[in-house]
Order: C-alpha cells, then structure tokens, then sequence
C-alpha cells in the first residue's frame, strides 16, 4: 500500500485531504509542523507528500528541501496562487484550495 504524507498545520484541513487519499489505497501520515514532517521523513516509506505552501519550508533544509533529497514527488495543496508557488518553485504542481475529493 503507497503511503502519502500531508504536511499541513490545521489538523482538520489535512484530515479533509486524508480522506479522499484513504479511499484511493494510501496509508496517510499527517504532519502538523516541519518538525514533525522532518521526523516521518527521516522514517522513510513515503511516496508522495502534499504539502501547504504557506508552511514554514522556505529555508534550502526545510521540507520541501528533505522531499527534493530524498526524491519524494510532491504536490502544493494550496491557497495561494499557482504564480506566487511558481516563483519559488518552478515546475511544481498546484493543487488549488478549497479542492474536490475528484481533484
């Protein structure tokens, strides 16, 4: 079974992620800080992580910096707009809060 892992700091926002996740077959790991994600990154096992751009992940080190390392494929659930996420990270893919399960 795939495990995926939301990085997200409001629990019921990343447990509204979970669930469509679950029903597709992923084990889903929930991460409410960057401590935390560093921890279940380090753990190992992860194939794909959605990650809140608003996080605190800027820093070369942050998450997104371990996901990049360790060649974990992520994906930014986020508010913000797919510009303002493009600018500090070409090429990613956006998906746009509020969002459908379908998305």
């Amino acid at each position: 079974m795939p495990t995926a892992l939301v990085v997200e700091t409001n629990y019921l926002i990343a447990s509204v992620i979970q669930r469509p996740l679950a029903r597709q077959g992923y084990t889903v790991l929930i991460a409410t800080s960057p401590a935390e994600a560093d921890g279940l990154i380090a753990d190992g096992g992860i194939d794909i992580a959605l990650i809140d751009f608003r996080l605190q992940h800027r820093e070369p080190g942050g998450v997104v910096g371990k996901l990049k390392q360790t060649k974990i494929p992520s994906i930014f659930c986020t508010a913000a707009s797919p510009d303002e996420v493009a600018e500090k990270f070409p090429g990613v893919i956006v998906l746009a809060k509020p969002f459908s399960d379908a998305a």
